[in-house]
């Protein structure tokens, strides 16, 4: 490992203290069997496993904010579904046993939603109208849209905070809604919401929770 001097050494990020730089990227594996769009005793398992191996950071992908416009596939966990709880705290406190931190993607798939999978009220919302590659018809979002989409994210970091998750992972790009509106391709606007971004493919922030 001569050509990684630091990859086992402890590294401070806002306020925590990772035992080394062996972060695991999200992955999307929620749901099995009856469970759907929960972590099943297998999804907590292979966590528990990898935080048993020695890595300092998981970060669980894929998890939606907003059930109502967004669904990209029939297992996607959503955080404002409040049954998720009980198995997202099983899995944080099955990782945390072994000085491992728990990251958490937040994500909402915009035009990208599937109709087949969004509740009866359910709609998909976009940056700009069109009809969606499921062809289902995408809303242009109002700025009271986007304000309550904004709220959404906001309350599945407290939800997650509250599951014992240390911190959030903001998903800014392939092609999902926040990655929609900084693209021209998806993003036909003139208000001041429209014009042309530069993105950077794959976009992430990440923020621990206070």
């Amino acid at each position: 490992m001569k050509h990684y001097p630091h990859l086992f050494s402890p590294i401070k990020i806002g306020r925590l203290t990772l035992k080394n730089r062996i972060c695991v990227s999200p992955m999307t594996i929620t749901g099995r069997g009856e469970e759907k769009g929960y972590f099943a005793q297998d999804n907590i398992d292979f966590y528990t496993t990898l935080a048993r191996g020695g890595a300092a950071l998981l970060t669980i992908g894929e998890t939606g904010i907003h059930s109502r416009t967004d669904a990209c596939h029939p297992r996607m966990a959503h955080l404002d579904d409040p049954g998720l709880l009980p198995s997202l705290t099983r899995l944080v406190d099955g990782v945390h046993q072994y000085d491992t931190f728990v990251s958490i993607e937040l994500v909402h798939s915009g035009r990208r939603a599937h109709p087949a999978y969004l509740p009866d009220n359910g709609e998909v919302w976009g940056p700009s109208p069109s009809v969606n590659h499921y062809g289902a018809k995408v809303k242009e979002m109002t700025e009271e849209m986007m304000n309550e989409i904004a709220d959404a994210y906001a309350e599945a970091a407290f939800m997650a905070k509250f599951a014992g998750v240390d911190m959030v992972m903001i998903h800014g790009g392939h092609g999902w809604l926040l990655d929609q509106f900084l693209s021209p391709l998806n993003n036909k606007r003139t208000d001041e919401y429209g014009g042309v971004w530069k993105t950077v493919p794959g976009s992430l922030l990440w923020f621990w929770i206070e």
